[in-house]
Formats: C-alpha cells, structure tokens, sequence
C-alpha cells in the first residue's frame, strides 16, 4: 500500500486476468450468468450476420440460385439464426456467379426479406443462361463480404 496525494492509499497489485466480470446498475447484485459461446453468438447472430471470406480463401461461396433471366440470377441465402426483424443488405467487393464459366456480377440487391432468409437479385451485363443454377463467389477479393443488418 502506499499514499496517494489526497491522503488516502492506494493497493499495489500485480498484473493478471480477471475473468467472469458482470457489471451491472444499481446496488444490489444478482447471480452471476454464464453463457457458452454458440448461445452467445446466435444472440448476436439475430442482430447481424455478415459472410465473408476471410483471408486465406481467394474464392468462397456465398450462396447458390437460378437465373431467372439472362441477366439476372435469383438466389436465396438462409440466415444461420432467426433475427429479430427482417434486415437490411449490404455488400461490399467483386463477385462473379459460376455455372461452369466465370459471369462478371454488376450488383447485388434485395427482392424479398424476412428474418429467416432473404431474396436476392444477382445481375450481370454479360449473360447468364437462363433457367441454370449458378453459385455466387467473391472474385479473388478476400474483402468481398454480403451482410445482413437487423440492429434496433
């Protein structure tokens, strides 16, 4: 212990972790809740859930769907948990949609939302052959993500 300039003392303490800390309001206290981290993550999963690659892939796949038209492909990514309102999209970086050849994608946008899945336009300029699956990658763009937002 030692004195500090107003008189009082202060602890010297060592360093270390502290672990399982619950701060709270008010003064009275209440047990102390432990979560497991997967019941943690699908809490915040409900407010957002965002697919990306990551570093160490050049090419992931971000959902499968069907070209309704030559410039257009519908494709419906599933929410790993239910969120707590329908969201909004976003997306960020090069895509291309692959059915055996590589399609150039233009844009991503929404045609349906709800809070268990999503429905979404992918286009191209360069065509795609209507009526065939295609998958939805990131083009060698370790960035590229697709993120769905339900914050209050």
């Amino acid at each position: 212990t030692g004195a500090n300039a107003a008189g009082g003392s202060t602890e010297a303490t060592d360093t270390g972790t502290l672990g399982k800390v619950q701060c709270e309001l008010g003064s009275a206290a209440t047990d102390f809740e432990h979560r497991d981290y997967m019941s943690e993550l699908a809490r915040c999963q409900r407010y957002y859930c965002r697919f990306t690659p990551g570093t160490a892939y050049g090419y992931y796949p971000f959902g499968t769907g069907v070209a309704s038209t030559t410039s257009r492909v519908i494709m419906t990514p599933v929410f790993p948990v239910w969120m707590r309102a329908a969201p909004s999209q976003s997306d960020s970086g090069a895509f291309f949609a692959y059915d055996g050849g590589n399609v150039a994608v233009t844009g991503i946008s929404v045609n349906q939302m709800t809070a268990i899945s999503a429905q979404l336009y992918v286009d191209s300029s360069t065509g795609f052959t209507q009526y065939r699956p295609y998958i939805l990658y990131n083009n060698n763009d370790a960035a590229a993500y697709v993120a769905f937002d339900a914050e209050l």
